[in-house]
């Protein structure tokens, strides 16, 4: 990981080739992703890390409904965030732009109205 370290700036939002084409996800998207997955899955067929996974982020999810998880993102598609901004925005839901552009240092270059 230390390899791709020089080349990420949260602040230029250029998090290094690993992430160039990555879209990001809210754990509200993980939630529903891994729900699907979980009801498919025959019972005993899971793994330790799935579990795990499907408990954090049941934990911190504050959408669990699949139709609000949609608008949101929707809502956020129709902004000039990156994914990397619309994924942090989601998944930490700062209560004021200026705690989101603490949080994110990239919001800079926007406006309080568009955060």
């Amino acid at each position: 990981i230390y390899k791709y370290m020089e080349d990420e700036d949260q602040k230029g939002i250029q998090l290094g080739k690993v992430f160039e084409n990555a879209s990001g996800l809210s754990i509200a998207e993980v939630f529903q992703i891994l729900e699907v997955k979980k009801k498919k899955m025959a019972a005993g067929h899971s793994n330790e890390v799935f579990e795990k996974t499907f408990e954090y982020v049941s934990r911190f999810c504050r959408v669990s409904k699949k139709d609000e998880a949609i608008m949101i993102r929707e809502d956020l598609d129709h902004t000039e965030l990156t994914e990397f901004e619309k994924a942090s925005i989601w998944n930490l839901y700062p209560s004021t732009s200026e705690e989101a552009r603490s949080l994110i240092n990239s919001l800079d270059r926007i406006s309080d109205e568009h955060i």
